[in-house]
């Protein structure tokens, strides 16, 4: 049998680099010495490296046979590493992609299959396992590279803004089933927490009356701030559900933002419906970790654009960024070249929310960085080989 090794033999090192240790196509090549396009040659079913092998599963999930509530568990095994799969390959040197690999039908299709996995699979949410398998593909689904490769496939503005409409609205929905099932039968205090390589979602459980006039969160984590006055729009026990993508990824619009987006959702314990907070006369405070300069803004869904209208910017706090608007959605801090449209007379100022990523082990034989990786610091000047045996 024919197989493909690779064969790294080291140069005299003419200088080093700090190579990513994490089992993924970039950091396996950085640490082997060579390109990405060389280290997939040699290792061609490395996750991030095979093309058209999503296209080939949303094939498959399209069949109406497909989806069966008693197996979803294991579908939703192997779709999760399809969708981390398809966001390892969007890194990846535009030269080496397919025409079908970042197809928007099945970028937008995964979005709505994510959507029924979260639906269907109910109880078995509670297992945190299971919870993290959904809150992974979630993210790496909304990965700023994975969307914009779908995106710049799609013709015209309108039908742009209806691609990020529809993944918007999916991720969002995805969001409040993890949470509203994860919590089911908890008791008041409880909270979990979802913290996978860089990407955060924290739900809180509590009564009405013990989550108002104080911040809400973790030191370095986004953090929410309810005032008095909306207690009595809020049901009697609700779960607060904060979530922040790792920097720079949860992008909606394709802008360039100077802070990670942080989406705040409010939902009913009894039902898990989503607590509508819009128009209030008082502001809820929202604080940003890490921010840059810049304005708070929210996602605007209709318009498809970051808006100022109902946030303003306070004096920031131990370098987080303070905003004070008067609903909950998804916020940023966005700079001046992202543009605000004035709303049209009649039309609601606040929409809905929401966000973003995550990465696959995948099997490389340890002869191939053996000797090569010293704490993280690797030798370039690797020349590869490729024989047969």
């Amino acid at each position: 049998m024919m197989r493909a090794v690779l064969l790294i033999s080291l140069a005299p090192a003419a200088a080093q680099s700090v190579c990513c240790l994490a089992n993924i196509v970039q950091c396996m090549a950085c640490q082997a010495g060579v390109t990405i396009d060389q280290f997939c040659t040699g290792y061609p079913n490395t996750v991030g490296c095979r093309h058209g092998k999503f296209k080939e599963f949303m094939g498959n999930a399209k069949q109406p046979s497909y989806f069966n509530k008693e197996h979803a568990y294991d579908k939703m095994k192997e779709f999760e590493l399809h969708a981390k799969e398809l966001r390892d390959l969007s890194k990846r040197p535009q030269s080496r992609d397919t025409a079908d690999d970042f197809d928007p039908d099945d970028v937008k299709r995964s979005f709505e299959l994510l959507d029924t996995f979260s639906k269907e699979t109910k109880e078995k949410m509670q297992n945190k396992t299971i919870s993290s398998q959904h809150f992974k593909s979630m993210n790496s689904l909304t990965t700023k590279d994975l969307l914009k490769r779908a995106r710049d496939k799609i013709s015209g503005d309108d039908n742009k803004k209806a691609f990020d409409k529809s993944v918007f609205n999916h991720t969002h929905r995805t969001r409040k089933n993890i949470a509203y099932e994860a919590m089911k039968g908890k008791p008041d205090k409880h909270e979990i927490t979802w913290d996978e390589d860089g990407d955060y979602m924290r739900v809180l459980r509590d009564k009405r009356e013990d989550i108002v006039d104080i911040f809400i969160g973790e030191a370095n984590k986004p953090r929410v701030k309810f005032p008095q006055t909306i207690q009595e729009k809020l049901p009697k026990r609700l779960d607060v559900v904060v979530h922040m993508p790792k920097a720079d990824e949860s992008n909606w619009g394709g802008k360039q933002l100077r802070s990670r987006v942080v989406s705040i959702t409010v939902l009913n314990e009894t039902n898990g419906e989503e607590v509508q907070l819009n128009n209030l006369n008082d502001f809820i405070l929202i604080r940003i970790p890490d921010p840059q300069p810049g304005d708070c803004k929210w996602w605007d869904n209709t318009l498809g654009v970051w808006s100022g209208v109902g946030c303003t910017r306070n004096a920031d706090q131990n370098n987080e960024a303070e905003c004070k608007c008067t609903h909950l959605t998804d916020f940023a801090i966005v700079g001046e070249d992202v543009v605000t449209p004035a709303p049209t007379p009649g039309q609601a100022t606040v929409n809905q929310v929401v966000v973003e990523e995550l990465t696959e082990d995948d099997s490389l034989s340890s002869t191939a960085t053996a000797g090569i990786a010293v704490g993280g610091v690797m030798v370039v000047g690797a020349t590869l080989t490729i024989a047969n045996t």
